[in-house]
């Protein structure tokens, strides 16, 4: 990929094959990811998601290949999912907080690392609250609900 498009430094900063290569083992593996941050720029990762695929085409046509098909294909179904922290969602919010929480070391020596440590267990906090606060909601509904039919 990054040969075929000339990207500078092997493509090392825009596909993020640092971090994001050890997320999509975890992906593949436990259908989820602890890694933080997710930095694979959306155009590379397509882009090498349908190399997998294509890969995956071209060996389906070969005798005693159905393993690594099958493995492939659980690879770029993987990249379907991984998250992105290029852009603060609100949607990825709850997930990227509990990523970078799990990468912090357990004694923070610097101001940003405590600022930031904080500001993701507000995150989780508030959450946490709207979850409860959407199943009483849902509750409260559904229980009128029936009382009307």
């Amino acid at each position: 990929l990054s040969t075929e498009l000339k990207l500078p430094f092997g493509g090392y900063g825009l596909t993020a094959v640092c971090n994001d290569s050890a997320a999509l083992i975890q992906q593949v593996l436990y259908d989820e990811t602890t890694i933080y941050p997710m930095t694979s720029v959306g155009r590379f990762l397509h882009r090498t998601m349908r190399y997998a695929q294509n890969m995956a085409d071209q060996m389906s046509r070969k005798e005693g290949m159905e393993t690594e098909v099958h493995d492939l294909m659980s690879i770029a179904g993987a990249m379907k999912k991984l998250p992105s922290d290029l852009q603060a969602t609100p949607g990825n919010a709850k997930n990227a907080a509990k990523r970078m929480l799990a990468t912090l070391q357990p004694n923070l020596p610097f101001t940003l690392a405590k600022e930031s440590k904080t500001v993701m267990e507000e995150i989780l906090q508030e959450e946490e609250e709207q979850e409860v606060f959407e199943r009483i909601r849902t509750e409260k509904y559904e229980t009128r609900k029936s009382a009307w039919q």
